[in-house]
C-alpha cells in the first residue's frame, strides 16, 4: 500500500517513477489528485480496490510492445511476475496504431519527408536492415494473452485518453465485483429475443405464420392468457396490430394442426 492508503486516505492510483520519464511532464497531473507517485516493483501503475482487488496496468508505446514481443520477450516475463501478486492485469497500447498498405504492425506517425501523417511500420529493435512483424502476428499474440492468460489488452491514442480510461478502471475497481449490474438492468437495452424477456404467449405467437417477434408483443396484449390466443378466432387475431384477414386464418388453420 502507497503512505496515504496506510494512512487511512482514499486510495489512489500509484504511478511508477520510472514509467513518467517517457510520458508528458505533467502526466501525474492528468489524474486530478488521484496519482500517487512512488516506485513499483510491477506494472507502470496499480491501485488497490474492493474485495482486495490489486489491479496492474502496463503501458506499452508501439515500438517497446514489438520489441517486448520479439526483441527480448520481456512482456510475457513481466506479466508472470505481476500475477503472482496482482489480481488483475492490464495491458494499454498508448499510441494510434493500426496495418500499413504491406500488412505489417504500424503506427500513425508524422512524415518529415513527405510532410503528413501516415502509417509507418514499427521496426524490431536490433534489426539492420530493419524487420518488421506483420500486423496479424501482433494481433493474435495480444489475443492469445488476452484468451489464454487472461490478459486485458486495451488501446488508447494518447495520453488523454490513456488517463480516462485508467480513471474509469479505477472506479469500476473501487465497488465489488456483485454491484456491477448495469448490463442487467432495465434501462439498458435487451434483445426481444432473449426467453426471458417473453412470456409464454409471446413464445407461442412467434411460431405462428406472419406473426414471428415483431407482432408477439401486439398478440400478447390482445389475448389475456395463452389459452385465449390457442382457441382465438379469426376476427379476435385481426384485432392483432398488423394482422389481416389472411393472416388471422393462415394463423388458426395452424393452430388447428397441433
Amino acid at each position: 500500500l502507497s503512505p496515504l492508503c496506510q494512512e487511512g486516505e482514499w486510495p489512489v492510483i500509484e504511478i511508477d517513477t520510472r514509467f513518467l520519464r517517457w510520458v508528458s511532464k505533467r502526466f501525474a497531473d492528468k489524474f486530478g489528485g488521484l496519482a500517487y507517485i512512488t516506485t513499483l516493483k510491477y506494472g507502470d501503475m496499480v491501485f488497490w480496490g474492493a474485495d482486495d482487488a490489486f489491479p496492474c496496468c502496463e503501458v506499452k508505446a508501439p515500438r517497446d510492445l514489438v520489441s517486448s514481443i520479439r526483441h527480448t520477450g520481456r512482456l510475457i516475463q513481466q506479466f508472470r511476475q505481476a500475477a503472482q501478486v496482482h489480481s488483475h492485469y492490464f495491458l494499454f497500447v498508448l499510441g494510434e496504431v493500426g496495418v500499413d498498405p504491406d500488412g505489417y504492425y504500424a503506427e500513425w506517425r508524422w512524415d518529415s519527408g513527405e510532410k503528413k501523417h501516415r502509417w509507418q511500420p514499427v521496426p524490431i529493435p536490433g534489426t539492420n536492415p530493419p524487420k518488421y512483424l506483420m500486423y496479424r502476428e501482433v494481433e493474435n499474440f495480444l489475443n492469445t494473452m488476452n484468451l489464454i492468460d487472461g490478459v486485458v489488452v486495451k488501446e488508447a491514442r494518447n495520453e488523454d485518453v490513456l488517463v480516462a480510461r485508467l480513471i474509469s478502471l479505477y472506479w469500476w475497481f473501487q465497488k465489488p465485483m456483485e454491484a456491477h449490474r448495469s448490463t442487467a438492468a432495465d434501462r439498458f437495452y435487451k434483445p426481444v429475443w432473449m426467453p426471458q424477456e417473453m412470456s409464454l404467449r409471446r413464445r407461442v405467437a412467434k411460431e405462428l405464420p406472419k406473426i414471428g417477434i415483431a407482432k408477439s408483443r401486439a398478440a400478447e396484449k390482445v389475448f389475456g392468457n395463452t389459452l385465449d390466443m390457442i382457441r382465438g378466432t379469426e376476427k379476435e387475431w385481426m384485432k392483432v396490430e398488423g394482422v389481416g384477414r389472411e393472416i388471422a386464418r393462415q394463423v388458426v388453420k395452424e393452430i388447428e394442426k397441433w
